[in-house]
């Protein structure tokens, strides 16, 4: 029982951080198929470590690490509209990206249960990492730093290949609700709750 509570805990955070995360950007149907594109996802995946850079390496830059900083955070935003969509779906990254699209479009349609259960503990370990992440910058701990980055990328990356088997899997079976290979349906939620959303391109 106390188990389930926490799993349960566990999925909501993981869902809420997910939403958030999208909102956070706004990325709609057209910024997803852009973001599919691997040059955007490729180009995206340096963000983190050099942010950690700039920051922990403050001392020697100075003021210049704020626009470095302001630099970083300005594609950060336009790196997933800043690509065409890729003619093929068929890459690893973009299978990642269109999967990480189903995983927080989770509540529209059922996911395996499997692949949820992965995804959300890769996700927490993500989220551990901060805490030595931060630390390691506050301290100007070089060795923490670089290794919690590597510990929060590694298991990005992780999930995202946990992201290409659930797009896989769902490709071969067909998503169970308004996910489809149409350019958008109306659905009901898994929660109950009745809406429309635009499906996910396979």
């Amino acid at each position: 029982m106390h188990g389930d509570r926490m799993g349960s805990g566990r999925a909501r955070w993981s869902e809420a951080l997910a939403g958030w995360t999208a909102a956070a950007f706004a990325m709609d149907d057209d910024a997803w198929a852009r973001h599919a594109n691997p040059l955007s996802f490729w180009s995206r995946l340096p963000i983190l470590p050099l942010a950690v850079l700039v920051l922990i390496a403050r001392p020697l830059l100075g003021w210049w690490c704020v626009p470095l900083l302001l630099a970083l955070a300005v594609w950060t935003w336009i790196n997933p509209r800043a690509f065409a969509p890729p003619a093929r779906m068929d890459a690893w990254a973009s299978r990642a990206v269109m999967g990480e699209r189903l995983w927080i479009d989770r509540a529209w349609h059922a996911l395996p249960a499997h692949h949820v259960a992965a995804a959300e503990r890769l996700t927490m370990v993500q989220i551990a990492a901060c805490a030595p992440l931060v630390l390691g910058l506050v301290m100007l701990d070089w060795p923490l730093a670089i290794t919690a980055t590597a510990l929060t990328v590694g298991a990005k990356l992780w999930f995202l290949d946990r992201m290409v088997w659930l797009h896989d899997d769902l490709l071969a079976t067909g998503p169970r609700g308004p996910a489809t290979r149409s350019t958008g349906v109306s659905g009901t939620r898994q929660d109950g709750g009745a809406s429309a959303r635009p499906a996910v391109r396979l």
